[in-house]
């Protein structure tokens, strides 16, 4: 049993504020879910209009959107976040959208702002391989996970573990509308952002992903994230 701090799942017009939120290592402070593959897709619940906001985070993994999403999330906001992991020698999550092929389901509309931290293992993940799911090969499109108009703005972190970040959509279902703004990282152990921890991806960067980025540091690989032909992410 896992021990994921609180987590929506197919829950509509929720408000978490004003919380202090300490969990296992490897467990979510918040999660946002609606359901697993067939069985989820099959009751159809989205978690919708959600917002997470001052709220300050100790020694876990993430705010997190999924694995599980297959009935749809949407329209959810995180703002006000603080991560510090000074105090755990793991260091703490910040923001993360995982699926993977089998899932389905679409994740529309997700915004974190307004984050500050220190000591944290990455700024965003943001992949459509979670357990490994790039051994699995494409499939039908009802099983293949939809992410698009996720947002990431004004965010500061000083001291980061791993990499700045992922970056990795699916090449048959490419993210859509990713808008990076105003993101700061400082020490970051592992270098830049990782465009290319999946192989699947013959994009120039690896990243499979369209959308804007404006003044972010350290900067993204070239290629990692596409402007949409014919329009696409605006600021």
């Amino acid at each position: 049993h896992g021990t994921n701090g609180v987590v929506f799942d197919s829950c509509q017009g929720a408000t978490l504020t004003d919380s202090i939120i300490t969990t296992g290592n490897k467990e979510d402070a918040v999660a946002v879910k609606s359901g697993e593959d067939e069985e989820g897709r099959a009751r159809g619940i989205p978690s919708r209009d959600i917002k997470v906001q001052h709220l300050t985070v100790y020694g876990s993994h993430a705010v997190s959107m999924g694995s599980e999403m297959s009935g749809g999330v949407f329209n959810v906001l995180f703002t006000d976040i603080t991560f510090d992991g000074r105090n755990n020698g793991a260091g703490v999550g910040s923001a993360r959208i995982k699926t993977q092929r089998g899932r389905g389901g679409v994740v529309d509309g997700v915004t974190f702002q307004n984050i500050h931290g220190y000591h944290a293992l990455y700024a965003l993940e943001l992949y459509e391989y979670y357990t490994g799911s790039e051994n699995i090969g494409q499939l039908s499109a009802i099983e293949t996970p939809i992410i698009r108009n996720v947002v990431m703005r004004n965010v500061n972190i000083d001291g980061i573990q791993r990499h700045a970040g992922i970056v990795a959509g699916l090449p048959e279902a490419p993210i859509d509308g990713l808008v990076l703004d105003g993101i700061h990282l400082k020490n970051v152990k592992k270098g830049g952002w990782d465009c290319k921890k999946f192989k699947e991806c013959s994009w120039k960067g690896g990243g499979c992903a369209y959308g804007t980025v404006k003044d972010v540091v350290p900067a993204l690989p070239d290629g990692c994230i596409f402007p949409k032909p014919g329009g696409g992410a605006t600021l």
